[in-house]
């Protein structure tokens, strides 16, 4: 309870029922100072839980390493490659 304690002075408000369900969950898949980082880069927001959301899914899935999943690595696709490379 400390957290959401911490977590409405820094947005300066009582959070709603939701943003709390929605809190206790994030707190099963990061730790609490993940969670007050994350908490106080979105205390400016218009839509703080949001914003805050969308900082925890960078930390999850970094886009850095999604993009570096996303290049070709087996042969066939290093194939596919070559065959569109001559089309060009």
């Amino acid at each position: 309870m400390e957290l959401i304690n911490q977590i409405e002075q820094l947005w300066g408000r009582t959070l709603s029922p939701i943003e709390l369900q929605t809190i206790v969950n994030l707190t099963e898949q990061f730790n609490e100072e993940v969670l007050l980082e994350s908490a106080m880069m979105s205390q400016d927001k218009e839509r703080p839980l949001a914003y805050m959301k969308a900082i925890l899914r960078e930390v999850k899935f970094p886009t850095s390493e999604i993009k570096k999943k996303e290049e070709p690595t087996s042969s066939g696709s290093k194939w596919l490659q070559d065959f569109k490379q001559q089309f060009k």
